[in-house]
């Protein structure tokens, strides 16, 4: 636990730390984003020529629209709320995989209770080959309630959806951002 009363995502609580190694989705390189669909493009979206799969396309979007929307209210139940029984969020450079709502809270919670007026912006959403699947860029802007600093990070989220639920969320950002931004 450092200064402000927040476990240090992604470390053991008993272990005392100042930070975490910086990592960023930039570390993928172009194998990893790749491998994450990132380069994927779904011609048959780009044609237009399957109207089941364009409507797909939609519902995946409108649902990872909204699943951003509800997080910048912080609100960890609302969140939990939009994911599948078999939901999974993964943070990666943190080495956490989260399963259920209890985790959620306990290790996320903390963290948007802390990111004051959080909002998210210029959103860039990569359609992938699988319709209920996409690539999402944003960007996302707070202040740190316990210290005044504003924190500005860019994000890439993968998401899958199934009937309308989510089933996974990879979240990739800069830990050193954040990292500076939570230091009192």
């Amino acid at each position: 636990m450092n200064g402000s009363g927040f476990v240090e995502l992604g470390m053991d609580p008993n272990v005392q730390t100042s930070s975490l190694a910086r990592r960023s989705f930039l570390h993928l390189g172009v194998g990893g984003l790749a491998a994450a669909g990132v380069l994927s493009s779904a011609t048959s979206v780009e044609a237009g020529s399957d109207r089941a799969h364009t409507a797909e396309v939609r519902k995946t979007e409108l649902a990872v629209r909204r699943l951003f929307d509800v997080i910048q209210t912080g609100d960890t139940a609302a969140i939990w709320s939009l994911f599948a029984d078999d939901g999974v969020i993964e943070f990666p450079f943190l080495g956490l995989r989260i399963t259920d709502f209890a985790t959620l809270d306990a290790a996320i919670g903390p963290l948007l209770a802390v990111l004051g007026g959080l909002t998210y912006f210029d959103f860039v959403y990569k359609r992938l080959a699988d319709p209920q699947g996409v690539i999402v860029t944003h960007k996302g802007h707070a202040v740190i309630t316990f210290n005044g600093k504003s924190y500005d990070q860019t994000y890439i989220n993968e998401v899958r959806v199934r009937n309308g639920k989510i089933t996974l969320y990879v979240e990739y950002f800069d830990t050193a951002v954040l990292n500076a931004a939570l230091t009192p």
